[in-house]
């Protein structure tokens, strides 16, 4: 199990990181990436514990890394999808699994 967050708005990310089951940010940047945007999960410890049990990670990304993977999305594919969901597909390049990942794109209006 792989979780993606926005670099600045990844209370998830940082609870994972520290040990804690919640973290709630101060303030937060603003983002395409609106739906994973937030100051403080309220899943986020049935999350944090769901990760540690699956041997899994949360990765974060820049406002960048999402343009980019935009990009790359419209241009190879022709696919339209919404910024919170070209996430996934930022985050490959920051993860080393062997075997198959699956992103799954969600479309926007």
């Amino acid at each position: 199990m792989i979780g993606v967050e926005i670099e600045g708005c990844d209370p998830v990310y940082q609870a994972y990181e520290n040990g804690d089951d919640v973290v709630e940010l101060d303030d937060i940047p603003d983002t395409k990436a609106t739906g994973i945007a937030a100051r403080c999960a309220f899943t986020s410890p049935k999350t944090v514990r769901a990760l540690r049990e699956s041997g899994g990670m949360v990765v974060r990304i820049t406002e960048g890394e999402l343009e980019t993977a935009m990009r790359a999305i419209e241009g190879d594919s022709s696919l339209v999808c919404g910024y919170t969901s070209a996430s996934v597909f930022a985050a490959l390049n920051k993860i080393s699994i062997d075997g198959n990942i699956v992103c799954i794109l969600s479309g926007k209006k």
